[in-house]
């Protein structure tokens, strides 16, 4: 049996809500539908954020609405039924949906409600008929307020049909009367019956010597007993009150089977309980809510000249759904209106009027019409703007706030204006910037450009070093180009601070290369550092560093006169052979640095030597490739070659030409077992793909491979003389 949640409004569907409720909203229940998208397991809050629901499957009209006995102001019960007419395929029915519309507004998902166990509805390929009703229970804030658009096909107003007690009351009235008119009838024919017996018996007694007894019979057949028989009148009078049994029949047709129409209090007892909880505050055991009082805290009056308010805490909602005070009382907008009239009026500009002309203190506006104005600032948007003038004697202002949000300001001095001016807001602020050039940190220029910023303070700044490199980097140059001069008895292991050192004649120096003149820079950081020092006599350049435990020694730096003192012994001649060079010889450099001859690496060489040793057997392996080329084109040199055998030609599958003589073929194109003298060519063009064609004299045949195993017909191509 299937089993749904309880309905759960979405968003959109509880802000209608709540709008209808407070009267400001009018809306349609417009139709249900069902989808096949199982969403029982997604959150209260997931549900209501969903604006549409997806995989529907059908879409039908509500088919009946009624109140709930508790909350039937604020609540409501829908009916809809799907059916299975002309569905092609069946499906669970996992979530039921409910739409609605406000007039001139698209429609909005209002309700839904998802499966713990759902209805499954069949296909209707066996002809069968299959409706699923389902009743859901809507907030939906003011009865009065809503609208549910039914189908008139299967919907009677409840004023159009009997409650079940209603119609089995009238159906026992029926009866009785139905019973009443058969013993009415019953008892006619009994009467008649008896009197026709006695009258009989009678006639016979009295005159049966009087007359012929046929005869008074027949005579008599056709009488009655007057007192004791119904005129033809009586019995109509008798007849007409009662129900004609067409009519009864046609009666009954239009009432509802008891057996299947619940009583008022069935329908209230089934409904009881079936709302379990709106907005969070669950039902009590008849499925009555009772929802909190909504309060708020609503402005109730302003002392303008003080800027003090006064509220009421207690505004609420009433039994009707009608908010106790305005949202901003009335009162108050009152009181604004008269501080603000009793200091400047608010009049329309004239559209064809000098901004500047003196009409004395007000506020005046433009509702797009001001682009004629006169004297107007150089503002963007001339047709929408506010214009406050102040004048006192001979001198006053007016100021101007455009549509984009701009201040423009006007002054005068007796009849001198000073010209517009733009009020500068702190919009204007974020725009300003300031762009300068600047060094990065690895000493590289740059356009630097900053912003106004806003400090927690509301003051504004323009931060001009930020990323700014170049003081850091000019001060890191002047300290680390400072000169200094060299005292006498100076130990260099204690010269470590960056800059330039002078040594002029010093005496008692420690731990230098040469004697006292010299010049010497340091450059170093924390850990380790580098001392390069010029000899100022002999024009030797010396380097050393040092680290946290110890300094190196002194490096003297090799210049040209060091290179051009230098021999070196170059190779002239080498055995290619022994690997192995035979003549060498020693140069030195040039006073230019260069040097004459050619020096060649024995390392070099050795690879050259190899390569050319390694030449013949490349030859060789050369020569084999060009010899199974001739054998599978050359027929003078072939791939393979028989005599007198027997040859099966599904075994040639190897690329070149095959020579048979005198031999017996295999699986050939022969149809007699005859020696054969021919050529076999054999061409594989993948593991699978193999053309053999097959040469005898001037006939020539042709067949192909698709399988290893699969060999194709044989097929001769045309000879013909020409």
């Amino acid at each position: 049996m299937s089993e749904y949640n309880k309905t759960i409004l979405t968003n959109e569907g509880i802000d209608l809500a709540r709008r209808a409720n407070k009267g400001t909203a009018t809306f349609s229940l417009t139709r249900g539908v069902s989808s096949t998208d199982n969403l029982s397991g997604k959150t209260v809050e997931e549900l209501q954020n969903l604006t549409k629901l997806p995989s529907i499957q059908q879409s039908v009209k509500l088919s009946d609405v009624g109140d709930t006995s508790d909350n039937s102001d604020t609540v409501l019960g829908v009916r809809m039924t799907f059916d299975n007419q002309n569905l092609k395929t069946g499906y669970n029915v996992h979530t039921v949906g409910i739409y609605a519309k406000e007039p001139d507004k698209n429609e909005i998902l209002y309700g839904i409600a998802t499966a713990k166990t759902p209805e499954y509805i069949p296909d209707f390929s066996e002809q069968t008929l299959f409706k699923f009703d389902f009743l859901m229970y809507l907030v939906i804030g003011r009865t009065d307020k809503v609208t549910v658009e039914v189908s008139p096909d299967d919907v009677y107003r409840k004023k159009e049909v009997y409650s079940k007690s209603e119609v089995d009351t009238a159906v026992a009235k029926l009866d009785k009367k139905d019973a009443e008119i058969v013993k009415s009838l019953s008892d006619y024919k009994l009467e008649n019956s008896t009197y026709h017996t006695n009258f009989e018996k009678s006639v016979t007694d009295r005159l049966g010597t009087k007359a012929d007894k046929t005869t008074v019979e027949q005579q008599l057949g056709t009488k009655a007993d007057k007192s004791n028989t119904y005129t033809k009148d009586e019995v109509n009078s008798k007849v007409a009150p009662k129900a004609d049994k067409g009519y009864v029949d046609s009666e009954l047709n239009k009432k509802a089977d008891k057996a299947t129409t619940y009583t008022k209090t069935e329908v209230d007892n089934k409904i009881a309980g079936q709302v379990k909880s709106v907005n969070g505050h669950t039902a009590n055991a008849s499925g009555a809510v009772t929802l909190p009082t909504l309060t708020a805290n609503v402005l109730t009056g302003y002392d303008v000249k003080n800027k003090a308010a006064t509220f009421d805490n207690n505004a609420h909602f009433d039994a009707n759904g009608l908010f106790s005070r305005w949202t901003v009382d009335q009162g108050v907008i009152g009181q604004l209106a008269d501080a603000i009239n009793a200091k400047l009026p608010i009049e329309a500009g004239d559209p064809n009027g000098d901004l500047l002309d003196y009409a004395g203190n007000k506020i005046v506006y433009w509702n797009g019409n001001g682009d004629g104005v006169k004297n107007l600032p150089p503002m963007n948007n001339k047709k929408w703007f506010f214009a406050v003038k102040l004048f006192y004697l001979g001198w006053g202002s007016v100021t101007v706030v455009d549509q984009d949000g701009s201040y423009w300001l006007n002054t005068k001095n007796d009849d001198i204006w000073t010209g517009w001016r733009s009020v500068i807001t702190n919009e204007h602020l974020k725009k300003l910037k300031f762009v300068k050039q600047s060094l990065d940190q690895n000493g590289n220029i740059f356009q630097d450009t900053k912003f106004v910023t806003q400090e927690a303070d509301g003051t504004y700044k323009i931060n001009i070093f930020d990323s700014d490199w170049t003081a850091n980097k000019v001060s890191w140059l002047l300290n680390n180009t400072k000169s200094y001069s060299i005292q006498n008895n100076t130990d260099l292991n204690n010269v470590k601070n960056t800059g330039f050192y002078n040594a002029a004649g010093p005496s008692g120096l420690k731990n230098s290369p040469v004697s006292a003149w010299f010049s010497m820079s340091v450059n170093a950081n924390q850990w380790n550092g580098q001392q390069t020092l010029y000899d100022t006599n002999s024009g030797q350049l010396y380097v050393r560093t040092w680290n946290s435990t110890r300094f190196t020694d002194w490096q003297r730096i090799a210049n040209a006169g060091d290179l051009t003192n230098q021999s070196i012994t170059s190779i002239t001649d080498y055995d290619v052979a022994s690997e192995g060079w035979h003549n060498t010889q020693v140069g030195k450099f040039d006073p230019s640095g260069h040097f004459a001859n050619l020096l060649v690496d024995a390392g070099a060489l050795k690879p050259i030597a190899e390569a050319i040793n390694n030449l013949n057997t490349n030859l060789t392996t050369m020569r084999t490739e060009l010899m199974n080329l001739k054998k599978r084109t050359d027929y003078n040199t072939p791939q393979g070659e028989f005599n007198n055998t027997t040859v099966n030609l599904n075994n040639l599958r190897s690329t070149g030409m095959y020579r048979l003589s005198n031999c017996h073929v295999q699986s050939g194109p022969y149809p007699t077992d005859n020696a054969h003298w021919v050529y076999v060519k054999v061409t594989v063009f993948d593991v699978n793909t193999v053309y053999q064609t097959l040469y005898e004299g001037d006939n020539m045949y042709g067949r192909k491979s698709s399988s290893l195993t699969n060999w194709g017909q044989w097929h001769q191509y045309l000879n013909k003389t020409v």
